[in-house]
């Protein structure tokens, strides 16, 4: 029993050495396994050779070796749920105008005491990720109001920039103005009409008139 499973290594190490080697491809495998012969020798023993001795030889199929393939990566299917947690895509609108609406065109704003809020149309409404940019006289205006402007003429313009920054659209310039009274305003009303000289009626006195006492009779 030793002798045959010597025999079987034997046989078996030399076709995996001539298989490494390049000698013995697919169909040369084949032609080895059928050259393996079984045999009994005339004093009981068994021995394996690539060739018969006794004509009572028998051939010995000798099975290929087993390969294991490598474990496939599986590519994990998309949960449904997580699908649905995820932000729905919106298309987007190209816009169609821009407007500051407020104040109008050629307006006065006399002597304003509060904030002058700025109102701005946009059709269609702002898109998500850009922004409504507003400037006063060409600077970049904080907020959407003016506080305390000074007296004089004022250009507003509104635009929209995009997530780069670049412009999308922009409005046109509405130019309004600011009136503020000062004190040479009000002298200017308080003075006469007819150049700075004032009329004297015969009989009459630039002196302010005294009231009249009531009248008590003596006893």
């Amino acid at each position: 029993m030793l002798r045959l499973i010597m025999g079987i290594t034997v046989l078996l190490m030399a076709v995996v050495l001539q298989a490494e080697d390049g000698i013995v491809d697919e169909e040369g495998a084949s032609a080895a396994q059928s050259r393996i012969y079984k045999q009994t020798m005339p004093d009981g023993s068994v021995q394996f050779t690539d060739k018969p001795v006794s004509p009572g030889a028998e051939p010995v199929d000798i099975r290929s070796v087993n390969t294991v393939e490598g474990a496939k990566k599986k590519v994990r299917p998309v949960d449904s749920e997580s699908q649905k947690s995820l932000p729905p895509v919106v298309s987007r609108q190209e816009y169609a105008g821009l407007a500051v609406s407020s104040p109008q065109q050629g307006a006065t704003i006399r002597n304003p005491v509060e904030s002058i809020p700025i109102e701005v149309v946009i059709k269609p409404q702002l898109q998500p990720g850009d922004q409504l940019e507003l400037t006063h006289n060409g600077r970049v205006l904080e907020g959407t109001s003016l506080d305390r402007p000074e007296r004089g003429a004022h250009q507003l313009q509104a635009r929209i920039l995009n997530a780069e920054g670049e412009v999308l659209i922009e409005s046109e310039v509405v130019e309004f103005y600011i009136h503020r009274t000062t004190v040479g305003d009000i002298k200017r009303q308080q003075q006469p009409s007819n150049g700075g000289d004032a009329t004297i009626q015969p009989g009459t006195s630039q002196r302010p008139v005294q009231p009249l006492r009531p009248y008590s009779a003596r006893p």
